[in-house]
């Protein structure tokens, strides 16, 4: 039970972000749970992971702050995988206030039965135009133990809902995932301003999620090329705070303000916003 508590305070960070700088009641976020037949697989400790992932969304709605509009969409739980269904997918609690719909999403979530497709481009389609023109923060977690098995690519599609609306955020949750899948998933999130978690079993995945899974969204500056030590500081940053910035060799020290940070050697500066 505590592992499953682990997981499900990383997503509800994943969901939220941090720091209050914009109210919970300003965020949208629909949480997309794979349902798929590879979901039947088990992690280390030898529970499935669709037991796994239950729990944590049992928990996480149980934490949820009441003001918060949230939904549920699942994939791969309507048909089985001889059939080859790739628009196994449903809004299956839509938005409301965590409040009302929380309980709902636990008890629905319980029900599913693993046993389908896995078509990724369809569902984050599908999600964006269920979050469409709702007010503030728009947050896609999507939780998938596999890649794409349908047709289209969700990377590219990731890039143009991401461009197509600057509130949207996608973030991707891998459990048990293959090399192949973790590259797919990474690109999806990184293509839409989000961030990649996974491990191989329900601790490792806790962990890694619980360590960065405050920021709502990641942005990568290109900087000059120039010898020495300069600044960088993030102007018009809207409600977000930066969470620490750095690059694949060093991470930046804190320059004056909050917004600004000395940058490292290199020229490509990663900053995790609040």
């Amino acid at each position: 039970m505590k592992r499953h508590s682990l997981i499900a305070s990383t997503l509800l960070a994943l969901t939220l972000g941090a720091g209050g700088h914009a109210s919970a009641a300003d965020r949208s976020v629909e949480l997309i749970l794979d349902a798929s037949g590879s979901m039947n697989g088990r992690l280390s400790n030898g529970e499935t992971k669709i037991k796994a992932a239950k729990a944590a969304v049992a928990a996480m709605t149980r934490d949820f702050p009441a003001d918060v509009d949230l939904s549920f969409r699942a994939y791969g739980h309507q048909s089985p995988r001889r059939k080859k269904d790739c628009k196994d997918t449903r809004l299956i609690i839509p938005f409301g206030r965590a409040g009302s719909v929380a309980d709902q999403i636990s008890s629905t979530a319980q029900g599913l039965d693993a046993q389908g497709y896995t078509p990724i481009t369809l569902v984050l389609g599908l999600a964006a135009d269920d979050l469409k023109g709702r007010p503030g923060k728009r947050t896609i977690v999507l939780v998938s133990d596999g890649k794409e098995t349908c047709a289209g690519d969700p990377c590219v599609l990731a890039a143009k809902l991401a461009a197509a609306d600057p509130d949207l955020v996608i973030h991707t949750v891998g459990f048990g995932v293959d090399q192949t899948t973790r590259a797919q998933l990474q690109c999806i999130a990184g293509s839409a301003r989000g961030r990649y978690f996974g491990a191989d079993n329900a601790e490792d995945l806790a962990k890694s999620m619980v360590e960065a899974a405050q920021e709502t969204e990641t942005i990568t500056l290109k900087l000059k090329k120039k010898k020495g030590p300069g600044k960088i500081e993030v102007v018009n940053g809207g409600y977000h705070q930066i969470h620490r910035c750095g690059n694949r060799r060093k991470r930046c020290a804190p320059y004056g303000s909050p917004r600004g940070y000395r940058r490292s050697s290199g020229r490509h500066l990663q900053c995790h916003l609040r």
